[in-house]
């Protein structure tokens, strides 16, 4: 007779809790990756990541800090960042969703895309080290052509 052991094993004290499930907006596998969550909003998508770079600030060392501020400091300048700088992602209207989809922008396309937005609605995150170009940052601004 063969005994089934994990019938006769005692439950346990503490149950695994489930990790909450995130699903993501659908990437191109040649494209790099966003982070933005299904039917997730630009306004909900910074927030989620307000909060994670008030998380990575407590941990951050004093020498990554320095690094970010510097960082920071040079995004001042809203200069379109180079080949090797800081990640672009643009915020487009996708019509059959209804909400605003975050893009990559390759390199070779960054200084194009750069100069269709104002400053105002460039936003660098030091902690990630990316920039959002999104119109909807500044509604009210106005269009380059109108120069």
């Amino acid at each position: 007779m063969q005994v089934e052991w994990r019938a006769l094993a005692p439950e346990p004290l503490f149950l695994p809790r489930e990790a909450p499930k995130f699903v993501y907006e659908p990437v191109d596998k040649t494209e790099k990756h966003h982070r933005q969550r299904l039917r997730e909003t630009w306004q909900e998508f910074l927030a989620c990541r307000a909060a994670k770079n008030a998380q990575m600030a407590e941990k951050e060392s004093d020498e990554s800090r320095q690094a970010r501020l510097q960082r920071e400091k040079h995004a001042l300048k809203q200069m379109p960042p180079g080949s090797k700088g800081a990640a672009v992602f643009r915020w487009d209207h996708d019509h059959e969703k209804g909400y605003l989809l975050c893009k990559h922008v390759p390199h070779g396309q960054v200084e194009d895309a750069w100069m269709e937005f104002r400053d105002t609605q460039r936003r660098y995150d030091g902690f990630h080290n990316e920039w959002d170009l999104n119109g909807e940052f500044d509604p009210t601004a106005r269009d380059f052509s109108d120069d």
